[in-house]
């Protein structure tokens, strides 16, 4: 059975294991995730843990040990240089 992570745990794996930033416009909802922590490999779909709760970006996090691992950028209408 997986280990849940302390604290400093999760922060010394966010700080390992970053996870990936990519574009909305590349998200697919049926591409292959592997966990760098627990090893849980999975789609965002079967995780059931896809947060887009934030106006900025969505968030596929790990289901079996909470690891973010995959970002998702919205596009801004009026970007900012």
């Amino acid at each position: 059975m997986f280990k849940q992570l302390t604290d400093k745990e999760r922060w010394e794996a966010m700080r390992k294991y970053p996870a990936k930033i990519i574009p909305y416009a590349e998200y697919d909802e049926n591409v292959e995730l592997i966990c760098p922590i627990c090893g849980w490999q999975g789609t965002p779909k079967e995780s059931g843990m896809v947060d887009t709760d934030s106006h900025f970006a969505l968030d596929v996090s790990c289901p079996i040990c909470d690891k973010m691992l995959l970002v998702a950028e919205y596009a801004l209408a009026n970007p900012i240089d």
